[in-house]
């Protein structure tokens, strides 16, 4: 399944796929001024007032300590859901929170895109 979110100019698609290893695989595509870049969920880039204001608790770490412990957090979630839909729902509504419009998501079976809401 793929979900396309927009902010501002920028276009975001986060593709889910179901993974024998880590039960589920992200990959994130930043579209920004006709430039994409890729990056799995280990390679996305966290502010530390960012991790700060989402976990309160890691005050008291470095800020490579406390990236890898929000990191670690974000994975653990995501490997608590058992179904792709909420996988989709749980990254769309986190999104909203920094500003992303949800566009659409193509379903892995048939590719039918539907508009989000």
């Amino acid at each position: 399944m793929e979900l396309i979110l927009k902010k501002g100019s920028d276009a975001l698609s986060i593709t889910i796929l179901r993974s024998l290893k880590d039960k589920w695989l992200l990959r994130f595509s930043l579209s920004r001024n006709g430039q994409v870049t890729q990056a799995p969920l280990e390679g996305l880039r966290f502010s530390y007032s960012g991790i700060i204001t989402e976990f309160p608790d890691l005050k008291n770490l470095s800020v490579s300590e406390a990236k890898k412990e929000a990191l670690n957090r974000l994975n653990k979630k995501i490997k608590s859901f058992d179904e792709v839909n909420e996988v989709k729902e749980y990254l769309k509504e986190d999104l909203k929170k920094h500003g992303y419009t949800p566009l659409m998501s193509i379903q892995g079976k048939g590719f039918r895109p539907r508009i989000e809401k």
